[in-house]
């Protein structure tokens, strides 16, 4: 896929914002690098290259949900077991309020 010439810190944010917009779409269980990189409009393997695994990637979008307030995300976080712990207060009540409305 071509792509424009990014700085890298500024190719990781493109692909974070692009990894909330497929969360909210499909869930933080069922996201797939595929699906980002679609979003993106990179390469898989440009999303490889900056997120060495799965893992890595979803820490890395539970710290940018975390940091920028993303309830719909947040609300995902609160049931998932690795990451839960990781929230504080403010995040939890983010996510209450997104699923209550």
């Amino acid at each position: 896929m071509a792509h424009q010439k990014l700085k890298p810190k500024e190719r990781k944010q493109q692909i974070l914002d692009a990894a909330i917009k497929v969360t909210v779409r499909v869930g933080f269980n069922s996201l797939t690098r595929e699906a980002i990189a679609t979003e993106a409009k990179v390469s898989d393997g440009t999303v490889s290259f900056h997120f060495n695994t799965m893992k890595q990637l979803r820490r890395a979008l539970a710290r940018y949900a975390m940091k920028t307030h993303n309830g719909a995300v947040l609300s995902m976080l609160v049931s998932d077991k690795e990451f839960k712990s990781l929230l504080k207060p403010e995040h939890i009540q983010l996510a209450v309020k997104h699923i209550t409305g």
